[in-house]
């Protein structure tokens, strides 16, 4: 009743992109994980490489190659595993949430690693920072917090059975798709930080949030089945089926025609924010930096999501 093929078309126009240094950072990959203890056996290994999570950096960061696109894999591979640790029980227990956010943010604030997976968002956090600006470090580590609260709300939702309204799921999902913080992460690996100016503007604004939305789509359309086996309630075609008392096949009809309607507002607030005044007097290297941001980054983590939900084998139950 739930099963949707993973090869789901969108309408995605951005174009397919892969970092030309994707098979050597698939190859060694697991290193670094495995160097904090965080896939102890060979079946965590395998089951980690599964999901071809170098193969999703690649896509995200496509200019980025040798220690720049380690340090983006590096980033996926902790999303993943810090993902997996809230399957079963722990998922439904917001305390113990909570102590593992707070650890979280004690480390982001510059405190000390007390556990493996602590351990190694310090390293990834360390590596990401160096020579980036104040206002980055600042910007970025306020993606972070909200992307570990927002694992809090997601806890409290599995333990009282809570199923949200489509608006309140995608203002809780936002925050811990993960979207943000790759996005910051592509300037660092880039070393191209756009002005803090920019970060300011609206429509700037308004496109991040709208490549959140576009990836949780795609997301939820790719793992509703193994999502549905696991209890969940809170997915986009789950909850729209409910909304609508429709089947899951209209559900993911609808949510692709939301697709094209998000599109079409990213292509207006893009044109908003690149015609506007603010832009226009930049200096050309600043343009430049905001030009690749799009391209390299905010289009790329669209794009590049949804060419991994299609061949990664993360959300495949058999």
């Amino acid at each position: 009743m739930t099963a949707v093929p993973q090869d789901v078309d969108l309408p995605i126009p951005f174009p397919s992109r892969i970092s030309l240094d994707h098979e050597r950072a698939r190859d060694t990959h697991l290193a670094w994980p495995r160097s904090y203890g965080l896939l102890p056996t060979d079946s965590a290994a395998e089951r980690h490489a599964r999901g071809d999570y170098a193969g999703l950096a690649a896509r995200f960061h496509p200019p980025a190659t040798g220690t720049e696109l380690d340090l983006g894999v590096d980033q996926q591979s902790w999303f993943f595993l810090f993902d997996d640790t809230f399957d079963g029980p722990p998922g439904h227990d917001p305390q113990g949430v909570r102590c593992t956010v707070r650890s979280l943010l004690d480390v982001l604030a510059g405190g000390a690693a007390t556990d493996p997976m602590l351990c190694a968002f310090a390293d990834l956090r360390r590596r990401s920072c160096e020579g980036m600006s104040r206002q980055w470090r600042q910007r970025s580590a306020r993606a972070w917090r909200e992307y570990f609260t927002g694992h809090i709300a997601e806890a409290v939702g599995r333990r009282d059975r809570t199923r949200y309204s489509v608006r309140q799921y995608f203002g809780i999902r936002r925050d811990t798709i993960g979207v943000t913080p790759t996005l910051d992460l592509g300037e660092r690996v880039r070393h191209a930080e756009v002005p803090d100016l920019m970060h300011r503007h609206p429509a700037l604004a308004a496109l991040r949030t709208l490549a959140c939305d576009l990836v949780i789509i795609d997301n939820d359309i790719a793992s509703v089945e193994k999502e549905c086996a696991a209890g969940e309630l809170n997915n986009a075609v789950l909850l729209l089926r409910h909304e609508r008392d429709c089947s899951t096949a209209t559900a993911v009809a609808l949510l692709r025609e939301e697709v094209a309607a998000l599109l079409g507002r990213f292509e207006r607030d893009r044109l908003r924010l690149t015609s506007g005044r603010a832009y226009l007097a930049l200096p050309g290297p600043d343009r430049a930096r905001v030009d690749g941001y799009l391209a390299d980054g905010v289009q790329a983590v669209i794009r590049g999501a949804f060419d991994w939900h299609r061949q990664s084998r993360r959300y495949v139950l058999r």
